[in-house]
C-alpha cells in the first residue's frame, strides 16, 4: 500500500512539474533582444536571447506610466533627447515614457555606458527581480552615434520595451533566403554557427500575436539582397511604419 501511495504522489509530482512548465516556464528563455546588427553584438547576459510589426501579449504593462531612469549618465539633455524619440510611440498609442530621478521608482532603467551593445527586455519583464535597480535597457555609447542612428536604435529598444518583438521572426516572413549564402556570410562575418544562424535569423515566432509581415518596421534588420534567392533587399528602418503605428495602438488603446 506505502509503494503505491508512493508511486502515486510521484505522478502527481510529475504533472505538477509540467505543468508549472508549460504555463510559467514560457518567459524564462527570452528576456532580452536586441536592436543592432550582428557585428554589433556582446552575448555577455546569462538572460540574453536574440530570437525574439510582433506583438508578445504576456509582456504587455498593465500601467500607462513607464517611469524611465539613467542609470550612469548625468547628461539632462542626452535625457531629454532619449525620451522625446522614445515618446514617439506615445503618439500612436496610450503609453509614456517619463523621466525619474529615483532608481527605485522606475520601470525602465537605461544604461548608456554599460558594455552590452544595445539591448532590451521584453515589455514588463523588467519589472522581473533579475533587474531589481539594474539596467532592462541598453544604448552603449548611442549618443556617438549619427542622429539618424539614435533614432532608429531608440525607437527599436522602447519598441521591445513595450512588448514587441522582431520582425524577421514573423511567421509570415515572405523572405526567400539562400541558406547556403546566408550560412557562409555570417560563418564569414561574425562566426556564427549554423545553430546560431538558424536561432537568429531562420527561427520564426510561435504562439504569438503578429500582423501582416512589415519589410518597413521599425523592429526589422536590414538584409543585404544577396541573401536571398529572389535578390530582395530590406533596408534598415528609420522610423515608425504605419503597421508600427496601428499595432501599437490596438495593444495600448
Amino acid at each position: 500500500m506505502a509503494k503505491k501511495n508512493i508511486v502515486i504522489f510521484l505522478v502527481f509530482l510529475v504533472l505538477a512539474i509540467l505543468v508549472y512548465v508549460f504555463f510559467f516556464g514560457k518567459r524564462e528563455n527570452k528576456h532580452f533582444v536586441c536592436g543592432v546588427p550582428p557585428s554589433q553584438l556582446r552575448i555577455n547576459h546569462p538572460n540574453f536571447n536574440p530570437n525574439k510589426g510582433v506583438f508578445n501579449p504576456p509582456y504587455k504593462w498593465r500601467k500607462r506610466k513607464l517611469n524611465v531612469n539613467f542609470i550612469d549618465i548625468n547628461d539632462y539633455d542626452l535625457m531629454v533627447k532619449t525620451l522625446a524619440v522614445a515618446n514617439l510611440w506615445s503618439k500612436s498609442a496610450n503609453i509614456k515614457f517619463v523621466l525619474t530621478t529615483d532608481i527605485f521608482d522606475s520601470d525602465i532603467r537605461i544604461s548608456f555606458r554599460g558594455n552590452n551593445g544595445y539591448l532590451s527586455a521584453i515589455g514588463n519583464s523588467a519589472e522581473d527581480d533579475i533587474y531589481n535597480a539594474k539596467p532592462t535597457l541598453w544604448l552603449e555609447n548611442l549618443d556617438h552615434q549619427s542622429e539618424e542612428e539614435f533614432k532608429r536604435v531608440v525607437l527599436h529598444e522602447f519598441g521591445h520595451a513595450i512588448g514587441l518583438e522582431h520582425e524577421l521572426q514573423n511567421p509570415r516572413s515572405p523572405i526567400l533566403w539562400d541558406s547556403s549564402a546566408v550560412y557562409k556570410y555570417y560563418m564569414d562575418e561574425y562566426k556564427w554557427d549554423t545553430a546560431m544562424v538558424d536561432n537568429n535569423v531562420f527561427y520564426k515566432l510561435k504562439g504569438i500575436k503578429y500582423t501582416e509581415f512589415d519589410s518597413k518596421s521599425i523592429m526589422i534588420y536590414a538584409v543585404p539582397a544577396f541573401l536571398t534567392k529572389n535578390n530582395k533587399e530590406i533596408h534598415w528602418p528609420k522610423e515608425l511604419s504605419n503597421k508600427d503605428k496601428q499595432i501599437i495602438s490596438k495593444y495600448y488603446p
